[in-house]
């Protein structure tokens, strides 16, 4: 049965359209339900999957087939067809497949993670735009603090006192640069008077949490003072808030640690540290560490236990833990060995079940935390001891309840709170296992923890029993497509196809280094400066790589998959889905290493930029044959014959170190 009644024309709109489409819903809803939309979960109400690699894939939806092509990459949040081109992510998902409305596809997303959606009747489209505005003005204003805290850390005499601090640490160079680390001077406005010299409106800084208005002087004052400043980025790298430690011990009144408020940019509840630097890392190992504090993760990563996050010492939240999810199923949780931390522990772990994530838990030996621990035993030692302490969940929840439980009613207590857990366990044979597993330890009829179970499923199930509130508006929303780019003939040629390769390269590797410190990016950039090519929207997409390189940022696939011109965001989604992976099985089953194209990169983004260039080569040299053929004058002639003579060399040039022939 369809959850939406309205349909959709299959065509682009304008921002502005799109906008208008967004009127019911205030930005900072939408916000929210972008960032816990997961599109596996969301395909997985409606169509049945199957996982080969890190994708999964089932017949496509959108057409008729007897082959899988249909794919999802949870990593990415994206699904692509191969058969059809269908291309997109949650949202764009439910839009096609049950011909909803933008919103309608949103307030599904919202019930579906319980999420409260704030709706704004009143809002138009000049305030929609002006609140956009203010997001990227909150991110350049933040880029430049971070910029201006490294700076000072790493450049300055007074920033050597924060310099010190991290040495003690034992951080190396390259970890602090890696982070971005900073350090904030101890006076009580400098930062702010020099933004507000430079140009940043006053009102932004303090929109950024940047800094503060004290009424009486009149006067700007700096958030962060005498504190060494750890940057916090979103999933793009984008720079959205800060935590700052503080270096004087002597005042007291002062907190040790304290964070950036929250902004439009920036909900502690949505973000994990050290998740843009861990996610791929995370993807590739099938498994996420979490744990507590910056320097946990900073000190993690740089012993190279690279797939390490934490929650900032805040409680584990289910915006996080779905964050977490479009990476990886496989979660362990590491805490200081105390009842604190311990407790800590358990008030995560319902969360993490509840949303089918495998959880194992250590306890760190007394007195150790992450960063001490692994700065002790070493990255080998860390993992060895994770490896072997490692505890599944329900054992683990059983015998922290077993040792307090030294009376008949205590023992009652701690059954409750263990079988608690266990029906939050969405599949039945899970909690089949886990049931008997805890009748034999906690020496109590298998039958009794079946009905305690199946009384809480029971409830739950009632309490979130309602039907789905697709209310009619007052007047229709304006239509959002999520219709893909067909290929065009411009697409089935050999110059076409290059443009294509070398967007995808650029998209998804786009921060990798390629050769002495220089990105891909910079590299491809650089080397295309003097092309234009064919497809408009790959000129749109690289105007964008430039203009954000040059003020300082260098943005990668994450940013344009959520850009507001819908073209955009679904090209780059058919760009990075790939349609094959590399089978583990060759080096499992056959032992035969098999190379990623990662480890080619710096070979594979030099042929593709000779053979880009070979391609347009080729086009010129066949327009001015083109031109030849047309014209009788003598002197035109010798003209196009001599540019064709020099092109014909250029393109021997780059075959020879291509190592292939020319082609026609």
């Amino acid at each position: 049965m369809t959850f939406f009644m309205k349909t959709i024309q299959n065509k682009y709109i304008s921002l502005e359209s799109i906008i208008k489409n967004r009127m019911r819903i205030k930005q900072s809803s939408i916000q929210t339900i972008k960032a816990v939309a997961n599109v596996l979960e969301i395909a997985e109400d409606f169509l049945t999957l199957k996982k080969k690699g890190t994708n999964w894939w089932s017949p496509c939806p959108f057409h008729h087939e007897k082959t899988a092509s249909f794919s999802i990459a949870p990593a990415k949040g994206i699904f692509k067809c191969f058969g059809c081109g269908a291309a997109g992510d949650a949202i764009t998902f439910l839009m096609r497949y049950e011909n909803a409305t933008y919103t309608e596809a949103l307030e599904y997303i919202a019930k579906k993670y319980n999420i409260e959606v704030e709706y704004d009747k009143n809002i138009n489209i000049d305030e929609a735009k002006k609140e956009q505005t203010e997001r990227e003005s909150l991110l350049i204003i933040l880029d430049f603090a971070r910029s201006y805290y490294q700076d000072i850390l790493l450049n300055s005499q007074e920033g050597k006192i924060g310099l010190s601090y991290f040495k003690e640490r034992n951080l190396r160079q390259h970890t602090i640069e890696s982070f971005q680390l900073g350090y904030s001077l101890p006076m009580w406005d400098v930062f702010s008077q020099m933004a507000i010299k430079k140009g940043y409106n006053p009102e932004m800084l303090l929109k950024a949490g940047l800094s503060t208005f004290q009424e009486e002087k009149k006067q700007y004052l700096d958030r962060f003072r005498d504190r060494v400043m750890f940057p916090i980025h979103n999933l793009s790298g984008k720079v959205i808030g800060f935590g700052g430690r503080i270096l004087s011990s002597g005042d007291k009144k002062q907190a040790k640690y304290i964070n950036s408020p929250e902004t439009a940019v920036y909900k502690k509840s949505e973000i994990l540290y050290g998740l843009f630097q861990a996610k791929k890392s995370i993807q590739q190992k099938d498994e996420c560490i979490l744990v507590e504090g910056y320097m946990d993760v900073i000190s993690l990563h740089q012993a190279g236990i690279t797939h390490a996050v934490a929650s900032s010492g805040t409680s584990l939240t289910k915006e996080q833990i779905r964050l977490i999810k479009r990476f990886t199923q496989q979660v362990i949780l590491i805490y200081d060995n105390d009842n604190a931390g311990i407790k800590a522990a358990l008030r995560g772990l319902d969360m993490l079940l509840e949303d089918d994530l495998n959880v194992r838990i250590v306890l760190l030996p007394t007195g150790e935390d992450p960063d001490s621990y692994v700065k002790e035993v070493g990255a080998e030692s860390f993992l060895q001891y994770i490896q072997q302490t490692a505890q599944d969940f329900i054992h683990f929840k059983t015998q922290f309840y077993l040792q307090e439980s030294n009376s008949p009613l205590k023992k009652a207590e701690a059954v409750k709170e263990v079988v608690a857990s266990i029906s939050k366990i969405a599949d039945p044979l899970k909690r089949n296992y886990y049931t008997k597993e805890v009748a034999q330890k906690m020496d109590i009829s298998e039958e009794i923890l079946i009905a305690e179970a199946n009384k809480i499923i029971l409830k739950e199930s009632e309490k979130n029993n309602q039907s789905p509130a697709w209310q009619d508006t007052e007047t229709e929303d304006e239509n959002y497509s999520s219709t893909p780019l067909e290929d065009t003939a411009i697409a089935e040629s050999p110059l076409a196809y290059q443009e294509k390769e070398s967007m995808r390269l650029l998209l998804n590797y786009a921060y990798y280094e390629v050769e002495n410190s220089i990105s891909l990016c910079q590299y491809l950039l650089t080397e295309t400066e003097d092309i234009h090519y064919q497809n408009p929207l790959y000129n749109q997409i690289l105007h964008i790589f430039r203009t954000e390189l040059e003020k300082g940022n260098l943005v990668n696939m994450d940013y344009f998959l959520t850009h507001e011109d819908p073209q955009i965001a679904t090209t780059v989604t058919q760009l990075i889905a790939m349609k094959y992976q590399m089978s583990e099985n060759w080096l499992l089953k056959h032992n035969i290493k098999t190379t990623t194209e990662e480890e080619t990169l710096q070979q594979l983004a030099f042929k593709n930029i000779l053979r880009l260039k070979q391609r347009f080569v080729n086009k010129h040299y066949e327009q001015l044959n083109q031109e030849l053929s047309k014209t009788d004058i003598e002197e035109d002639q010798d003209y196009l014959l001599i540019k064709a003579i020099e092109l014909k060399q250029i393109e021997a040039n780059i075959a020879k170190l291509l190592g292939n022939v020319i082609f026609r």
